[in-house]
């Protein structure tokens, strides 16, 4: 499975593509979600998403996902947000959308359920 993700603060996302990798991903790594949806809708072999919810200068994962949206679903592609902070009314519309919303630290057995 190829796998994007998307989050703006470098540790985190080094963390999460090494545990990807781990566990037999291919994974290609963004670090905002405008960048993250360039990157999507160029590569075709993208099946899921593994986004922040809040990414400083670059789009958060709500805007990450309704701009990927379509697609994603014509991959049968799946989508989940990490996050430290989320205000209600976001996670309540994502919770809406079926879309898991995982709390930092996220852990190497969150990621092999979302994928699984």
């Amino acid at each position: 499975m190829h796998v994007l993700v998307a989050e703006d603060q470098e540790m985190v996302r080094v963390a999460l593509v090494r545990i990807l990798t781990r566990l037999g991903c291919i994974v290609t790594a963004a670090s905002g979600g405008r960048e993250a949806a360039t990157v999507f809708m160029r590569t075709e072999r993208i099946t899921a998403v593994v986004s922040d919810f809040d990414m400083n200068g670059g789009g958060n994962g709500r805007e990450l996902y309704e701009a990927i949206r379509d697609e994603l679903k014509a991959r049968n592609g799946r989508f989940m947000i990490v996050t430290g902070d989320m205000p209600h009314f976001d996670r309540e519309w994502f919770e809406e959308q079926g879309v898991p919303v995982i709390w930092k630290p996220v852990l190497p057995d969150d990621l092999k359920r979302f994928l699984s």
